[in-house]
């Protein structure tokens, strides 16, 4: 009976048509049908249970008949697995990580539940939407395709950096935002196709803005942030910090990214950006705006 269910979940699967991130994982981690089978009582357990941790033995026990199957199925749950490795499925936040696979509990990522739900509802978010139009006809669109691409580094941010989590190494080989950072490449990609195509981008005040100060694209989306964060809340400044963060992938993209914000930097050389530090010389205290002539 259970080799006749697997096969007929193998066969519907297969009929199955996914897009956008979902499909990106399962063809780049070529998930298995027993990985479906965990992927799917971790989701039951999350929309009908408080608690959506499910200790090691307990979701295998759910998911396999004997115990060799048991046995064997913990290559389901390892590290390096495609379940844990994809970041479909996670071990949950309160563990201290344990080495025993059995008394380890684990849960459905925040990741795989948004891909679940777009699946289901047929979403497709605005970045990864088919367009006709090769070119930017006005200012305008060239903007709102910014602020598309600010939105996606700012759920990126928000998920890799989470503040609750900030003390936690991320235990599998790629971060939890990887999703996010090919959308945000691919969005990238089509900008400058569009600009590429675009006769007049030269008038564009926003891509003059862009060459004369030679700005590369994460300190675009740093201007840009500081722009709207200034008209939707009424509040100009933001810590060096968030900005960091907001264009970094992970860890080392962090260290890395302090760059953007020191003196001899293109925002600051430019004097695009005032920075005010709580204490001299340590960048990352300070409170940053803009300059009133790029605001105006």
């Amino acid at each position: 009976m259970s080799r006749r269910k697997i096969a007929l979940l193998t066969r519907d699967l297969r009929a199955i048509r996914q897009r956008g991130p979902l499909a990106q994982v399962m063809k780049q981690y070529r998930l298995t049908p027993q990985d479906f089978l965990v992927l799917a009582h971790l989701l039951q357990r999350h929309l009908r249970a408080e608690d959506p941790a499910v200790q090691g033995r307990v979701l295998l026990s759910a998911v396999f008949e004997t115990s060799f199957e048991v046995l064997t199925g913990l290559d389901l749950l390892r590290d390096g697995s495609p379940l844990r490795a994809s970041g479909l499925v996670v071990v949950d936040d309160d563990e201290e990580h344990p080495d025993d696979l059995l008394e380890a509990r684990f849960r459905v990522s925040e990741e795989a539940l948004n891909a679940f739900r777009d699946e289901a509802i047929g979403f497709v978010p605005e970045d990864l939407r088919r367009s006709g139009v090769d070119r930017y006809a006005s200012n305008r669109e060239f903007l709102i395709d910014l602020r598309i691409l600010h939105n996606l580094y700012k759920e990126r941010s928000e998920r890799v950096f989470h503040p609750d989590r900030w003390d936690r190494l991320h235990s599998t080989p790629l971060s939890p935002g990887r999703g996010l950072t090919r959308r945000i490449e691919t969005m990238w990609r089509r900008v400058r196709t569009r600009l590429d195509h675009s006769e007049d981008r030269a008038r564009f005040p926003a891509v003059r803005f862009m060459v004369e100060y030679m700005l590369t694209e994460p300190e675009m989306v740093i201007v840009v942030h500081l722009l709207f964060k200034e008209l939707y809340e009424g509040s100009a400044y933001a810590d060096a910090v968030e900005l960091v963060r907001l264009v970094s992938a992970d860890e080392a993209q962090l260290i890395d990214n302090r760059k953007l914000i020191v003196p001899h930097g293109a925002l600051r050389r430019g004097e695009i950006l005032n920075v005010e530090a709580m204490i001299e010389g340590r960048d990352l205290t300070s409170e940053v705006h803009l300059a009133d002539w790029v605001v105006l």
